[in-house]
């Protein structure tokens, strides 16, 4: 027997208990009424059929508070595809959250699922924990977007289990999205995932997010963003997530206005593809305010902390890639592909290969590249050391750049930059008046 007590369904008090039978539900209970709700024991539900819902909310004006009671799948149960709560299409006003120790737990499916046209939808302090597809899955359209809505103080634990699994969080067709301190842990190991899968969505806000040692065997990424726009990253920070394939901490594709303040990708391994902190291509009017990719390894490819392809107007500012490294191939701070105006200003590069070339700022074929006040310091590689390695560009500009002690030769610091454009002088002579006015400083 399970009890849900429904606290207020407009002007009505009342306590409706609820038996499993065993038969084959598709729905097993819906809330079609506006009011508040509360779970009144813990829910194990045993699924008949495939793609079956534990509760399907079809009305709006809905509060529905799992307090502390937990709903999970028997785990004796093997039908798959189970969504333990799920808001039905075009609903406004519903909440769904829980208490100190409320959870969704061991559910083969998805915990939480929005469908479309779906408007101020809150979860609030939700624990989605062992749910074999996806923790919370938010699923718009085109036309029929998801919006004004918020997730916060949510926790998404051991999610993406199965080995089809793509994304323990999936927000797609979202407007004026706003999730807020919010946990993504310990997901998987599965195939290949992103943990945070954000499709198509406009004005969505991410601030104080933490991903912490998730594990894939083909491949893992922390956000990616497709075709999103107008929308900030403030206080978010990867640690320790790991693959056996390639890793990027955040892969834009076609995005436009975004901003990343203070994010942190920090310890990413793998072994088995390359690693990128941040990937970006065909993006434009993107900002990196005060990001650090550090400690990144590698055993079988490339590390790289900040990647721009076929960008436009790309802005690197008090960033830094810091003690990345390899030992099979490049290891480089920042590198600039086929962009138009990228700039690099206050941004700070030292990296480690024991197999092939560091560089620390890679820009080629670029047009109007731009860099201002940045160092290049201790990038060593095995094959070459470059500070700053430009070559192809179209009107570069750089100004007031230090390199020093990347490589053994002047023209390790800058290569690439105008004759003229670079003051080359020994470690002993620095902060020597007799250097004077310079443009750059390369140090050996």
């Amino acid at each position: 027997m399970i009890r849900i007590k429904i606290i207020r369904m407009k002007y009505l008090h009342l306590i409706i208990n609820l038996f499993l039978i065993s038969k084959m539900y598709a729905v097993f209970q819906t809330i079609s009424q506006p009011g508040l709700y509360q779970l009144g024991e813990n829910v194990t539900y045993s699924p008949a059929v495939p793609n079956d819902i534990i509760f399907q909310i079809t009305a709006s004006d809905v509060e529905f508070d799992l307090g502390d009671r937990f709903i999970t799948q028997n785990s004796a149960n093997t039908q798959t595809g189970l969504i333990a709560i799920q808001v039905a299409s075009g609903l406004s006003n519903v909440v769904i959250k829980s208490g100190t120790n409320g959870s969704i737990q061991n559910i083969r499916g998805t915990g939480i699922q929005v469908l479309s046209s779906c408007s101020r939808v809150l979860l609030d302090n939700i624990t989605t924990f062992s749910c074999e597809e996806r923790g919370i899955d938010f699923v718009g359209g085109s036309g029929t977007e998801i919006t004004n809505s918020q997730i916060q103080n949510c926790k998404v634990i051991q999610c993406s289990i199965d080995p089809l699994a793509s994304a323990p969080i999936s927000l797609t067709f979202c407007n004026d999205l706003l999730v807020l301190n919010m946990n993504a842990d310990f997901n998987g190991p599965t195939d290949f995932f992103s943990t945070f899968n954000v499709d198509t969505c406009t004005r969505c806000n991410f601030d104080a997010i933490t991903i912490r040692e998730n594990t894939t065997v083909s491949g893992w990424t922390g956000f990616f963003l497709n075709l999103c726009s107008n929308g900030n990253f403030k206080n978010c920070s990867f640690e320790n997530n790991t693959t056996a394939g390639s890793a990027t901490g955040y892969n834009l594709n076609g995005c436009s206005l975004l901003t990343f303040q203070n994010c942190q990708i920090i310890g990413t391994a793998s072994t088995g593809g390359q690693v990128n902190g941040f990937f970006s291509v065909a993006s434009n009017d993107i900002l990196f305010n005060s990001c650090l990719v550090e400690g990144m390894t590698n055993s079988a490819d490339s590390v790289l902390g900040y990647v721009s392809f076929a960008d436009t107007r790309m802005t690197f500012l008090n960033s830094s890639a810091q003690n990345n490294s390899s030992t099979a191939n490049n290891a480089e701070g920042f590198v600039a592909s086929s962009s138009n105006s990228v700039s690099f200003i206050n941004c700070i590069a030292n990296n480690q290969t024991a197999s092939n070339n560091a560089i620390g700022f890679d820009i080629n074929s670029c047009i109007d590249p731009y860099m201002q006040e940045s160092l290049a310091t201790l990038n060593v590689g095995a094959v070459s050391s470059f500070g700053i390695l430009a070559s192809g560009n179209t009107n570069q500009v750089f100004v007031l750049n230090v390199a020093s002690r990347n490589g053994a030769v002047a023209g390790d610091q800058f290569n690439g930059v105008a004759a003229g454009a670079v003051n080359s002088v020994l470690a002993t002579t620095v902060n020597s008046a007799a250097i004077g006015p310079w443009t750059n400083l390369g140090l050996t």
